[in-house]
């Protein structure tokens, strides 16, 4: 890894407070190579406080990443565990 590398993986604290960890854990940069199904899922997963998922083929993984997601209690952006409903199918989901 380069010196460039390095300084666009650190973490920038100059403009956080100290005591804002949510803050600081969203501004590291993380460079990954994602299909799209992971990558709607992971920013349905950060930026919601409830999902609900129901299989579909084309769309299960998204389903799986967020469900697996929530049973390692990985926390939103707003720092609270997700809540999963799971449905039987789309039909269930437009009852809500």
């Amino acid at each position: 890894m380069n010196q460039q590398q390095k300084e666009e993986n650190r973490t920038d604290e100059r403009n956080m407070p100290a005591d804002n960890e949510t803050a600081k854990k969203a501004t590291k940069t993380e460079i990954k190579c994602v299909d799209g199904n992971w990558a709607v899922a992971h920013v349905a997963y950060r930026t919601n406080d409830c999902a609900y998922i129901f299989p579909i083929t084309p769309s299960s993984p998204m389903g799986e990443e967020v469900d697996a997601w929530a049973a390692e209690h990985k926390k939103n952006l707003f720092d609270q565990d997700l809540k999963v409903v799971e449905m039987q199918s789309e039909g269930g989901a437009g009852m809500l």
